[in-house]
């Protein structure tokens, strides 16, 4: 293994039954009261228990971002934004008897493409052993219940990712694309499934290219979802959608017209090209068929990630899976840009700018994730595992100078002083600190039948007047 990638959480009794994953409202969330019957390890360079304490309160940062676009260019209800439209992440799939080495097996692969001063925070693989549905495993960031880079793979042999395209209309009365993805995620096992779970109460938000496959059966597909439009290509009925037998990609371009035509609705009534026109990529993704047809396996799947225009600027990773390894809930995994080229917080620069907080996006090289090995050799180390002994409790040591901290804890003043004013209030907190300080000193047999202490160390008698009866003025209190 090249690079420990990232950190793996594992969750483990999570029922949507009882935690409602997939029945959030739009709306902000306390996530942990939706883990209240789970229990989860976070391990890497730290391992502890999650539960319902911890601060996991996020819920789909991209719909907040394409709302929050929508109300700026607002002039009706339904508005569109076309932010995305410089692409933000690169799925591409295989799946063709005779295509692969490995003879017909679907390769799998996605790249998350996301501005540089967030994009280094989606380094968490979640491990999801549910109650109810079928364990599932995504990439994601801290406190992530969904993807948010949309990278999945469940135990029914079902892997599936997004590549984002223009916005289509808000559909308010529905329910949030990260709601929809994890259910899906959990539930599907089919392509059918995935399709069903996902059009479901569509909201319309974050509208995506969704890549799709099974290894069960070898069928890819990729379904465009608007919001009240949709289109799915697969290979079960149409082995070359787009020109490529077998071979399926998505690039953040919408292909379908049915779909386009969602954009129609403009702010001032603007007048939107309806007609589709391939990308750079589309035309990369083309060549790379034609060089690698009848032999795409992941070995070509990581060359194809590395190459340009494909990877773009902004891309934070890349993850590949094949049919053995999905079938496992293994995949291959790059944290960083698979070109190796490091990103430094740079001024000026929109990828990663020099903003307070800004953290380099460095390239870690590939790792094999394998959840289900990992969580097998935790739970074989918790069985075998010794609790630990309680950590004794440190001895002061004070040397030559233990006799200048001898105390008689029965001689220690009694009795609390009030501040007159503002200005005696130093005097208040530091002889309370310093009477815990000296309480919490040694106090044996010993120190006890110690004679009498010198005068300058002698506990002052207890004042039964406060400070405030002497105007504040120290001179006037009982001398000792």
């Amino acid at each position: 293994m090249k690079a420990l990638l990232l950190a793996l959480v594992l969750v483990v009794g999570c029922s949507p039954s009882t935690t409602s994953w997939h029945e959030f409202p739009v709306r902000e969330i306390d996530v942990a009261e939706h883990i209240t019957n789970c229990r989860g390890h976070l391990f890497g360079t730290v391992r502890r228990v999650v539960n319902a304490a911890d601060p996991l309160v996020t819920t789909n940062v991209h719909e907040v971002a394409d709302r929050r676009k929508d109300r700026h260019r607002a002039v009706a209800c339904r508005l569109m934004q076309d932010a995305a439209a410089s692409g933000r992440c690169g799925v591409v799939e295989n799946a063709r008897p005779g295509f692969s080495e490995e003879g017909g097996d679907i390769v799998f692969g996605q790249i998350f493409m996301w501005y540089g001063y967030t994009g280094v925070h989606w380094n968490v693989i979640t491990d999801v052993v549910p109650s109810d549905g079928y364990r599932l495993v995504y990439q994601t960031f801290p406190g992530g219940i969904h993807s948010g880079s949309d990278f999945y793979l469940n135990e029914a042999g079902i892997a599936f990712g997004e590549t984002t395209v223009m916005q289509t209309p808000y559909e308010a009365d529905s329910t949030p694309q990260s709601n929809r993805a994890r259910k899906a995620a959990q539930y599907a096992a089919s392509i059918d499934d995935v399709e069903r779970i996902l059009w479901e109460k569509n909201n319309g938000m974050y509208t995506n290219d969704w890549p799709i496959a099974d290894v069960n059966t070898g069928e890819v597909a990729i379904l465009l979802l608007g919001t009240h439009a949709k289109k799915l290509w697969r290979t079960s009925e149409d082995m070359a959608p787009f020109g490529t037998p077998g071979f399926l990609w998505a690039n953040n371009n919408n292909r379908d017209p049915e779909v386009r035509k969602e954009y129609v609705a403009q702010p001032d009534d603007r007048p939107f090209d309806l007609m589709f026109s391939p990308w750079n990529r589309d035309i990369a993704f083309n060549e790379f068929y034609r060089e690698y047809k009848g032999r795409i396996d992941a070995n070509a799947g990581v060359r194809l990630w590395a190459s340009s225009p494909v990877n773009r600027a902004h891309a934070c990773d890349g993850k590949i899976t094949t049919t053995e390894m999905a079938n496992q809930m293994v995949f291959l995994a790059h944290h960083g840009k698979v070109t190796l080229r490091e990103k430094f917080p740079t001024k000026g620069w929109r990828i990663l700018p020099d903003l307070p907080g800004a953290e380099p996006h460095l390239s870690l090289g590939y790792s094999v994730v394998s959840p289900v090995f990992v969580a097998d050799r935790l739970k074989a180390a918790h069985v075998t595992r010794k609790a630990p002994k309680d950590a004794e409790t440190p001895k002061l040591e004070l040397g030559e100078v233990a006799e200048e901290y001898e105390i008689t804890k029965k001689e220690l003043w009694r009795g609390t002083v009030e501040p007159a004013s503002p200005a005696e209030s130093w005097f208040v907190s530091a002889t309370a600190a310093y009477w815990r300080i000296l309480e919490g000193l040694d106090d044996d047999e010993q120190l006890r039948q110690r004679p009498q202490r010198a005068p300058d160390r002698r506990p002052l008698p207890v004042q039964p007047r406060p400070l405030a009866r002497h105007g504040g003025d120290l001179d006037q209190a009982p001398k000792d």
